[in-house]
């Protein structure tokens, strides 16, 4: 994929939405501050009528850290006709709709950024939402508002290997790969199939590129007639950062290996300008910086690993002085974002007395630890705590896993 012929999906479905929403609808909308309109200045639920918003991790404004429950939702009262309702509270049951949530709506809004990697958890939130209407047999039309996947811009591209079910959280559904290389809409497509039983609810696509038109895609494709949105602002799709340790294209690279340092005792340098950029700790010394950083695998793999001295100001190592590293990519080509932090893992637990995995709840689980959770994978777990894979094998052992899981999504592509 590339820029050409984008358009912002927002801006298309105002445009359009009359054609697909009834003015005595009830409408639902599952999205975050980046549902923004540049042309008209304006949220979405500003701009057409809304009835409940579903609230996302760390809120609708990206205000709250990781972790964080959205258990007050005070400050959103302020729309006063629109009813807010959490998805990410205090244990386990709440990153679910109930029943009665989702039982009054005829429409339900789903505009997303996504950026790329399972661990993210907006759509494991839509993902449980559509298992609340599959299970409970509700009917509604589903609009998804399409964005691009920020690291598959050029090419489609993949990394990792599928989920196993028994590691399957809310940082991750079993089946998925640790990057999955489709878009928000594309891997929405890819969950309402793989868990319908024959549900009556519409799903319709809003896409992203003025080459591909707006359309029903369930149960059966209907491409719709259309208003052209010809006043188009050219913009970042990036302009708004869906989460506050997501600022950049960049970190969102960087992200599907780099989150496996939440498995670890290591800051990976949240509240920092570069976070999962930035990782280390207080007991990382010279001596150690210098001979992670000097490693030859690091040449082969496109990066450079800098040494630093950084000031976490959340979560792991709070306020506390560390030395560590920065990511930088050299060559996008080479590059294999798991790999990179797969042997960053293995190295630092061979090497660094003081390293450990991260022992605490997890994301409301404890059955297994944070690592494993993220890793998802016996081979690759075995990997990291045992010398039984070397770096080539487990290389090519992603590669394999990768160019099957290529050939298995194309049936759920939108863009070619």
């Amino acid at each position: 994929m590339n820029h050409k012929n984008f358009i912002n999906s927002i801006d298309r479905f105002v445009s359009n939405y009359k054609k697909l929403i009834s003015s005595k609808a009830r409408v639902g909308l599952i999205a975050n501050q980046c549902s923004f309109s540049f042309y008209h200045k304006k949220y979405l639920f500003e701009l057409i009528k809304i009835d409940k918003i579903f609230l996302l991790e760390h809120g609708f404004f990206s205000e709250l850290q990781d972790q964080i429950p959205i258990s007050n939702i005070e400050f959103y009262r302020y729309f006063s006709d629109i009813q807010w309702i959490s998805l990410y509270g205090n244990n386990f049951e709440s990153l679910k709709p109930s029943l009665s949530d989702l039982e009054d709506l005829d429409i339900l809004i789903i505009d997303i950024q996504d950026i790329g990697s399972r661990y993210y958890t907006f759509l494991t939130s839509v993902y449980y939402v559509l298992q609340t209407i599959i299970i409970h047999r509700l009917t509604l039309k589903i609009i998804l508002l399409d964005r691009p996947n920020p690291i598959i811009l050029k090419k489609r591209r993949c990394e990792g290997t599928p989920l196993q079910e028994k590691y399957e959280s809310f940082v991750g559904i079993s089946g998925i790969l640790h990057q999955h290389g489709l878009t928000p809409a594309e891997l929405i497509y890819y969950y309402w199939l793989k868990i319908n039983q024959n549900n009556k609810s519409s799903l319709y696509l809003i896409p992203f590129r003025t080459d591909v038109p707006i359309q029903k895609i369930y149960p059966k494709k209907e491409i719709l007639q259309e208003i052209s949105f010809s006043n188009q602002l050219q913009q970042d799709f990036f302009d708004i950062y869906p989460s506050p340790n997501m600022p950049t294209i960049k970190t969102a690279m960087v992200y599907t290996g780099q989150c496996l340092i939440e498995g670890t005792n290591l800051s990976e340098g949240r509240g920092t300008t570069k976070p999962f950029e930035i990782f280390g700790a207080p007991f990382i010394d010279y001596k150690l910086q210098k001979f992670i950083s000097e490693l030859t695998y690091w040449n082969r793999l496109g990066i450079v690993l800098r040494n630093l001295r950084f000031v976490p100001v959340h979560s792991k190592h709070k306020y506390m002085e560390c030395n560590g590293w920065q990511i930088h990519i050299r060559d996008t080509k080479k590059y294999h974002s798991l790999m990179v932090s797969l042997i960053l893992l293995k190295e630092l637990k061979k090497t660094c007395v003081d390293f450990d995995w991260y022992r605490g709840i997890y994301e409301f689980k404890i059955d297994y630890l944070a690592i494993e959770y993220l890793v998802g994978d016996e081979v690759l777990i075995s990997f990291l705590n045992e010398d039984r894979y070397s770096y080539e094998e487990i290389y090519q052992y992603l590669k394999n896993h990768e160019k099957k899981w290529l050939q298995e999504i194309k049936k759920f592509y939108f863009y070619k």
